[in-house]
């Protein structure tokens, strides 16, 4: 949006139209969180962290490698996904007792997926800031899930975590991440606020009906304005 500011198209044309999910369909869920660690045969006990989406390189994956050899088995790593860098991913973690490895889950199970975790991952390269926003934080959200992303200050990604109440660390800072990791690993009141904050803010902002209802607000204010200048 600063960008086509800066191209010279006023504030008054412009809509952020963000993404949704169905707070409806991916909600907390304790039950079906419990029943996925059952099927993978995952101990109620263990502290789940887990990054599930693309596992490729534009992701920052490395960060991720590099974290869980820091981190130790006090915490099990989940890597759920496909993509250009999971060979390699899997050759990196080979021997370590605290990570596992899944396919892609289909859609009727990814309520199950995402609450199984106790915390969420979001690692992503310093350079890809200004590219992308990663879709699967609306759902990381929609759950009620305690997240730790690594971002950049002032990024967009930084922004909508921190005012959900996760956790940022600096891209490609496996020292950081690391520690952010064990330390809410040690802290299941904090997860669980983290996660009443998360599914407050999926609700307010992120909610399908309610980003519908702002754009239709802003496209009508839109409208009007375009008339007025026409006139």
């Amino acid at each position: 949006m600063q960008r086509i500011r800066d191209k010279g198209v006023p504030s008054e044309k412009i809509v952020y139209f963000p993404n949704w999910v169905d707070t409806d369909v991916i909600r907390p869920d304790r039950t079906a969180g419990e029943r996925m660690r059952t099927e993978l045969r995952i101990p109620s006990e263990h502290t789940i962290a887990l990054y599930s989406g693309n596992l490729g390189e534009k992701q920052g994956i490395e960060v991720l490698v590099e974290a869980i050899r820091l981190v130790g088995e006090d915490v099990l790593f989940v890597i759920c996904g496909e993509g250009a860098a999971r060979s390699r991913i899997v050759a990196q973690t080979e021997g370590l007792a605290n990570v596992m490895f899944m396919p892609l889950q289909p859609l009727e199970k990814l309520n199950e997926l995402l609450n199984m975790a106790d915390i969420h991952l979001i690692p992503q390269r310093a350079d890809a800031a200004d590219l992308m926003m990663p879709s699967k934080l609306t759902g990381i959200l929609s759950c009620g899930g305690a997240v730790i992303a690594t971002a950049a200050s002032g990024t967009e990604l930084a922004k909508v975590v921190e005012e959900a109440g996760g956790i940022i660390t600096p891209p490609g800072d496996a020292s950081a991440l690391s520690q952010a990791i064990q330390r809410l690993s040690a802290d299941p009141i904090g997860i669980r606020e983290m996660g009443q904050s998360a599914r407050r803010y999926a609700e307010t902002f992120m909610d399908r009906t309610a980003v519908l209802h702002q754009f239709l607000k802003k496209a009508t204010e839109m409208r009007a304005y375009n008339t007025r200048r026409s006139m």
